[in-house]
């Protein structure tokens, strides 16, 4: 029978130690990797939605496609888009429609009627913010 030393036998056992180390590392990026996978998979239909234009809305912290201004959003504001008003202008034209149809300017509303009119609120949002995204470009001369 072998004999082994036992300063032998501890670099064997350190060998082990860093095994099981690095495999219970592993295992722990792993699971973080997989609990963001299955979030994305979570929020990916939420990712697919699109408004009432067609248009498909996302989440922006998922950098979600964004839309180019067009005369449908000028519509939307009041405003014709030829030829196309000042950046003074759609604020003011969103200001005036946002309190006139914002959801908490109309109290005794049914849940329906609530819903209705959110619906057309955001879609008022999202059309005054690609015209104010256009503006900026416009501004600093990039398409």
């Amino acid at each position: 029978m072998s004999h082994v030393a036992p300063w032998e036998a501890l670099a064997g056992w350190r060998a082990v130690g860093e095994l099981r180390r690095r495999e219970a590392k592993t295992n722990r990026e792993w699971r973080v990797r997989r609990y963001w996978l299955n979030e994305l998979e979570r929020v990916m239909p939420q990712l697919e939605r699109r408004d009432e234009g067609g248009r498909q809305r996302g989440l922006p912290c998922f950098g979600a496609p964004r839309q180019a201004a067009d005369a449908d959003d000028y519509a939307l504001l009041g405003l014709r888009a030829e030829p196309p008003p000042t950046a003074a202008a759609v604020g003011a034209a969103f200001r005036a429609l946002a309190m006139a149809s914002h959801p908490d300017q109309q109290p005794g509303l049914s849940e329906r009627e609530r819903a209705d009119v959110t619906r057309r609120f955001r879609r008022l949002l999202d059309a005054h913010g690609r015209l104010r995204r256009k503006h900026r470009a416009d501004e600093r001369g990039t398409s």
